[in-house]
């Protein structure tokens, strides 16, 4: 998908940058903000997102955005700190255009994919929470998270707020 947008900045007229990321395999491909109506209870509910697939997918177009930005200011030899903030604009712009997210949601998903990629719990936190669970969990390190992954085992229904007062015990103890 090629997409041309239109930024005016303060410190630099971007005429136009153009992003040539092509998200062909990308897992917002299936993803779609609709609503699904389940026969059973008769609810509307959100789709399940896999966090850890759109996470990457986000920060792999966040990379590239903003390398593309740094790459021009380098170019036009403006600041590159500067740029590399543009650049990060532009990504959450490119987010909510293109795929509707919001500024939270798409920070909080490359959040979470980069906390918890290369955790040696990943496999279980992808399976066990969701990503209102996996945002608070961000903060703690995996030795914290061992017992929490347990907990969560052993309790799939267990709440966020169950989850947190778990956390909370612990850091008393």
């Amino acid at each position: 998908m090629h997409q041309q947008l239109y930024r005016r900045t303060k410190e630099t007229d971007w005429c136009a940058v153009k992003t040539s990321i092509k998200f062909t395999g990308c897992p917002f491909n299936e993803f779609h903000p609709a609503t699904a109506i389940t026969e059973e209870t008769n609810r509307v509910l959100k789709p399940k997102v896999n966090v850890f697939k759109v996470g990457e997918a986000l920060l792999v177009a966040k990379k590239e955005v903003v390398n593309r930005c740094v790459e021009k200011a380098k170019c036009e030899g403006s600041s590159l700190a500067a740029a590399g903030k543009q650049g990060a604009r532009f990504f959450l712009d490119l987010a909510k255009l293109n795929y509707g997210l919001s500024e939270a949601t798409t920070a909080q998903y490359v959040r979470i994919y980069e906390r918890f990629a290369d955790s040696r719990h990943r496999a279980e936190m992808e399976a066990l929470f969701n990503a209102g669970e996996l945002a608070v969990l961000a903060a703690y390190s995996d030795d914290e998270l061992t017992e929490v992954v347990s907990a969560k085992a052993a309790n799939p229904n267990m709440t966020r707020e169950q989850l947190w007062q778990l956390m909370k015990l612990r850091e008393a103890a």
